[in-house]
């Protein structure tokens, strides 16, 4: 992109940048052209290589000069390839593996040399085959803990000491692997350097240690000895010839005491501190500082903390790239083949069928044929999680040729599934790779999986690689992985960057940034938490073995901390992560406190307004307008048109309060869609309908009780006629599932009989599914509501008032204690935006109100209260669990676990319930239906994530 201001700014900026220790001495070995600069990664030497082209020192640099150090490992190696010793490449580790397993599996190894310690199971899985992948490039320490036998001899444990041997062993026979295939690890010594190269390597010295490509040992002057690079000449000629051409530059010291005092943010929630970065950074583009000049570096950059920055940088209008690589798994092309290894193992379920319709390259081929596909899937009403694909391929041929699949569909159906088979069933990577390319002619587009740099290259670099398996296939003779499962495993370790050319900030792991060259750096997340990874040398050993390799120095965190403050460098860390509350590393001073309460606004940059204003309205978005909200209320009877009432049930009350899209969603049931486990609802309709149909087979009076074998009887027979119109309305799909269930729910079913028969054997059974309504003039309000079941008597103490006891069936999960105690309203989340104190009053409701989390059964207590009488008791009764968890404990049952023991402490609650009907009310006249949750922990079991504004930029 070509820059927006002045080029002499830009090249003043990164001047500044080679003033620094670590600049100057680039600056000063910059003219000899033998000298390579390594880094401890490539993404700082990318930025040091273009730190000099924009400083104006120099028009152009040679990229392998600037290398990060394992690119540097691989570009020796290479120099130095001969005929008949190769480079490594990453297969070849994998057949290493399969060759390890294979001998272990066969036992050809010898007895006392077996892994069991670090392969408990032997066989060959691509679990196991990925651990030893994963290893072999750090079997290489094992020579460092040989030489330092004192330390481990002096490990009080055993299981130290058999793993050691264990991963000796398997270094062992890496290295003859390495012999016997005339290949060449760039990890393993001695790696001899190209005629006249030199070499200036920062903040990397314990990891050519680590490696043994230098000993550890300081001669006398301050040097390092470097048998290890560059062979075994140990002559004092060749000694000083090596001082001279490799050098660890200690600027990163130098550093500490030369710069200010460091400080550092404090902010009291990550979502805070990332609104701070980011409208920092918006001023700073304000102020001429190209996007492509900032970088932002996280601690622990996972795929939410990722979500998160990308969506409050689209409100800020700052553009971002993440340079966060994920398994080329994961990667577009990646996506499709993961689909088909789904489909292949459970079917061409509902949820296979959306795996392939999220793929637009997919869906965009044949679109009616997929909508065909999807639309007989929802009828079927195929079971998920599925029994098997066997069994979801007979229901789809039981389907063939009926009202349900017509015969176009059918014809679709068994091309797309024949096609995912061959995939799947491929007995030889060239077959996979040739089944692979038919199922691309005949059921993608690929014109999205271009070559072209702004384009998707996922679709190349995974045919490439599978083409590499090709290649060495008549190895895979006796494989017991199939071809297609093992290739997917090593998609799974393989990382993928999109290459994109923007003008964008950068957001890098803190791991991958230390040294980088920007003008303007922010380290976000640096807590003690965040920053405790990045001050140990990394290892892929087991932790055991690695705590003994590892001895940290006393300089080590100065050492980290200062390689990250070689740009204008601002730490940042918040008292609550993104996971749990943290605290702040010793290391750093006072923090600089945030005020959280600043208004902080948006600052559209590189947008339009009308960009601007389209952002805003979708993050907070406007009332609907009147009309549109009188009919939509109408159309869902959600409000009473003659009194001016809105109506609510307990859950669509507790969603309201909760979030209004949650509400607003449930109100079109749209869960139906997207993500209602249709198996879960109708085992819970089976156990409430069953149970009904027996008590009412059943004769009324518990004090005539009956057997357990004749309410067994009953109960069987209730469940088989249910267990009928459960799949008449749901799909015969779930008949395996049902059939399963059967003896549990007699079990289950009996065991809530036997505890209502005896413990309110003084009570009559007024009825099941006992709907009630009730206005609330003073709120404005309906509230209405359905009891699962309802007992009551005569209390002659009390005038012959009726008392009644409220009982709702959960199927298994049941609310504790806490949620049915008061709480204050949610109102002003940092994270989010705040209502406005004025608007609140206008509106009608105050934003102080009492609240409840667990308002079903407090609202049925309310409901009897005001419409029928006294309620002595009210609770949960979980029938997988077969236990209760009580609102108000009933009397003639004093061992419940309960909230309360008299109505009469309820009395809180029920001002709770009228505050949130009151509230709630205000919201649905003033069409408030579209408000963001302001507990963002109401979101993790939300049904409506896919719809949601704010969870579509999270994609979790």
């Amino acid at each position: 992109m070509p820059k927006s201001v002045d080029s002499t700014k830009i090249a003043e900026g990164y001047k500044s940048l080679l003033g620094t220790p670590l600049g100057r001495d680039i600056s000063q070995h910059l003219q000899d052209e033998n000298i390579v600069f390594v880094f401890p990664s490539q993404d700082t030497a990318d930025s040091w290589a273009r730190a000099v082209v924009y400083s104006e020192i120099s028009r152009a640099v040679a990229l392998n000069r600037f290398l990060g150090f394992d690119n540097f490992l691989l570009y020796v190696a290479k120099a130095n390839e001969q005929d008949d010793l190769s480079v490594l490449k990453p297969i070849h580790r994998w057949i290493w593996a399969m060759q390890i397993l294979s001998k272990e599996q066969k036992g050809e190894r010898k007895p006392g040399k077996r892994l069991s310690t670090l392969l408990p199971s032997m066989e060959i899985s691509t679990k196991n085959l990925t651990r030893l992948v994963r290893l072999a490039p750090y079997l290489f320490e094992i020579e460092m803990l040989t030489k330092d036998s004192a330390v481990l001899d002096a490990s009080p444990c055993r299981f130290i000491k058999e793993e050691f041997e264990e991963m000796r062993l398997l270094a062992e026979d890496y290295i003859d692997f390495l012999d016997r295939a005339r290949l060449r690890d760039s990890h393993r010594r001695p790696l001899v350097l190209p005629p006249f190269m030199k070499v200036r390597a920062y903040g990397l010295r314990d990891d050519f240690i680590r490696f043994g490509l230098i000993d550890s040992e300081e001669l006398g002057d301050g040097n390092i000895n470097f048998r290890g690079i560059l062979g075994e000449e140990t002559g004092h000629e060749k000694s000083l010839s090596a001082k001279e051409r490799i050098a660890f530059p200690d600027i990163f010291t130098q550093e500490r005491g030369e710069k200010a005092p460091m400080l550092y943010h404090q902010f009291n929630s990550s979502l805070v501190e990332i609104e701070w970065i980011l409208e920092e950074i918006s001023n700073e583009i304000e102020q001429g500082i190209e996007p492509e000049d900032i970088a932002i570096s996280v601690c622990g950059l996972t795929a939410k903390k990722e979500a998160w920055i990308r969506q409050i940088a689209a409100e800020y209008g700052v553009p971002v790239s993440i340079r966060r690589g994920k398994p080329l798994s994961m990667s577009p092309f990646g996506r499709v083949l993961m689909a088909i290894q789904n489909a292949a193992r459970e079917g061409l379920t509902l949820e296979s069928l959306d795996a392939f319709a999220d793929l637009a390259n997919i869906t965009g081929r044949d679109p009616e044929a997929w909508k065909a596909l999807r639309d007989t899937a929802l009828s079927l009403r195929l079971p998920s999680p599925s029994p098997s694909a066997a069994y979801i391929h007979s229901l789809w041929k039981g389907a063939f040729g009926t009202d349900q699949c017509p015969e176009s569909t059918a014809q679709i159906y068994q091309r797309l599934w024949e096609s995912i088979l061959s995939i799947a069933r491929a007995d030889s990577f060239s077959r996979l790779y040739d089944q692979i390319i038919g199922f691309l002619e005949h059921w993608i587009d690929t014109s999205g999986f271009g070559a072209n740099i702004q384009t998707d290259r996922s679709m190349r670099l995974t045919l490439d690689e599978l083409q590499s398996w090709i290649d060495h296939e008549n190895i895979f003779t006796d494989l017991s992985i199939p071809p297609f499962e093992l290739f997917l495993t090593v998609l799974e370790s393989k990382s993928y960057i999109p290459l994109v050319e923007e003008n964008a900030v950068y957001i890098y792991d803190f791991d991958t940034t230390a040294g980088i060259a920007v003008l303007s750096h922010y380290v976000a997340g640096a807590s003690q938490e965040g920053l405790a990874s990045s001050l140990k040398i990394k290892s892929a050993l087991p932790p055991e073995l690695a705590g003994i390799l590892q001895q940290e120095k006393t300089d080590k965190a100065h050492e980290v901390i200062n390689m990250h403050r070689v740009s204008p460098t601002q730490f940042s860390f918040a008292a609550k992560g993104f996971e749990d509350y943290e605290t702040a590393y010793p290391l750093f001073p006072l923090p600089i406190m945030i005020d959280p309460n600043a208004e902080r606004g948006l600052r559209a940059i590189l947008i339009s307004k009308e960009q601007k204003n389209a952002t805003e309205s979708y993050s907070h978005p406007e009332p609907i307008e009147p009309t549109v909200a009188r009919s939509f209320l109408n159309a869902t009877k959600s409000f009473d048109s003659e009194k001016k009432y809105a109506i609510f049930s307990p859950s669509s009350l507790k969603e309201l309060s909760q979030c209004g899209f949650r509400w607003f969603a449930s109100k079109i049931d749209l869960v139906d869609v997207y993500s209602r486990d249709d198996s879960a609802i109708a085992i819970g309709n089976l156990y409430h309908s069953a149970y009904r149909r027996a008590i009412q087979a059943l004769p009324q009076n518990f004090k005539n009780a009956e057997t357990d074998e004749e309410f067994r009887k009953t109960i069987n027979s209730a469940l088989s006629k249910e267990a009928k119109r459960i799949l008449l309305q749901y799909g015969s799909g779930l008949q395996p599932i049902l059939s399963a269930l059967f003896p549990r729910a007699i079990h289950r079913l009996n065991e809530l009989w036997n505890f209502e028969r005896t413990m309110f054997s003084a009570y009559e059974r007024e009825g099941f599914e006992m709907r009630l309504q009730h206005e609330f003039s003073e709120e404005e309000a309906i509230l209405e509501g359905r009891i699962d079941c309802l007992f009551s008597r005569q209390d002659e103490s009390l005038g012959n008032i009726k008392c009644y006891v409220i009982v709702d069936y959960k199927k298994n999960r049941i609310p504790s204690i806490s949620k049915m105690r008061v709480g204050v309203m949610p109102s002003d989340y940092e994270e989010f935006a705040s209502y406005d104190e004025n608007q609140e009053k206008e509106d009608g409701y105050d934003s102080s109100a009492f609240f409840l989390e667990e308002i079903q059964v407090p609202s049925y207590t309310l409901l009897v209260e005001t419409s029928w009488g006294r309620v002595e008791g009210a609770f949960y009764w979980s029938i997988e669990k077969a236990e209760a968890v009580g609102y108000i404990r009933p009397p003639t049952v004093p061992k419940m676990r309960s909230a309360y023991t008299y109505s009469k402490e309820t009395d809180f609650q029920r001002s709770a319930l009228r505050d949130m009907l009151r509230v709630a009310s205000s919201k649905v006249k003033a069409g408030n239906f579209l408000d963001l949750a302001l507990d963002r922990a109401v979101c993790e079991d939300c049904e409506f994530k896919p719809l949601c504004r704010f969870w579509y930029f999270l994609e979790l």
